[in-house]
């Protein structure tokens, strides 16, 4: 008997039949095919929820000792930012992360050390772009030549219109400090926390003078005048800087000054 007469002839003892008897029939001689079908399907939602839900970034930016609240800040200035950049946020995801802190005067625990490394793997992997941090981490971080010279990213109309707000480094001096750093006995010391506050306070801040630099870059924006960051009160007392990170997703640029825009705006 071919195999069709046999499926048709069991299919015809079925009929009539308790639906018990079915549905254990069916089992019977179905379940491979179910369990299959079901794995397969399992799969197929599995993979297709993970296309859908691993984004493409378009920016990722962190903000280092901000007085950040649950204010709805984050979720504002990325929609701003999407906007000024023509981002699709159903397509691409716009990453500001406002809650990052570490210790004034420089990583001592487990907490910064794994904060300070999380920023060290992302920058490696280009995945960080932006950072916005207090003025001694803007410090610390630009001598680890951390974060590109504005020149490279900002044409000099947009370098104008901020010379005001631009916060110098002194290319000659970072590249001894670089030398003195490669030393093998090399140590970093914690400054005194409450040194470091009392010296980064908006009324004792002195910027660098580009003009007794012997090799200025720019390599920050200051952002004291800030509406934004004065509406949300996120560093009180203190003047942040912005500075574009040297290992950025160069496809993030106009993201990244598009943050830029939003945040420079008085």
């Amino acid at each position: 008997m071919a195999v069709r007469d046999e499926v048709k002839a069991e299919r015809d003892k079925m009929k009539g039949r308790p639906l018990k008897d079915r549905l254990e029939y069916f089992w019977e001689y179905y379940k491979i095919h179910t369990i299959v079908g079901v794995v397969l399907l399992v799969i197929a939602f599995s993979i297709g929820h993970s296309i859908l839900s691993n984004r493409e970034d378009a920016l990722n930016a962190v903000f280092v000792n901000a007085d950040a609240l649950d204010d709805g800040a984050a979720e504002e200035l990325t929609e701003q930012v999407a906007r000024r950049s023509n981002i699709k946020t159903d397509e691409k995801d716009v990453n500001i992360d406002l809650f990052r802190t570490l210790s004034l005067g420089g990583p001592v625990n487990q907490t910064d050390f794994g904060t300070a490394g999380r920023f060290q793997a992302q920058m490696q992997d280009h995945a960080l772009d932006v950072m916005v941090l207090d003025p001694w981490y803007f410090t610390y971080y630009t001598n680890q030549t951390t974060f590109m010279d504005l020149r490279n990213i900002l044409s000099e109309k947009e370098l104008e219109s901020l010379k005001d707000r631009l916060y110098y480094v002194d290319l000659a001096e970072l590249k001894d400090l670089q030398k003195e750093m490669a030393k093998a006995d090399y140590q970093f010391v914690p400054e005194e926390p409450a040194k470091v506050l009392q010296g980064e306070l908006r009324e004792n801040y002195k910027k660098p003078d580009p003009d007794r630099m012997q090799d200025p870059a720019p390599v920050g924006v200051i952002l004291s005048d800030s509406a934004f960051i004065k509406k949300h009160k996120l560093y009180e007392g203190v003047d942040p800087i912005l500075g574009f990170v040297n290992l950025m997703d160069k496809s993030h640029k106009k993201a990244a000054k598009a943050l830029l825009t939003e945040l420079a705006k008085k």
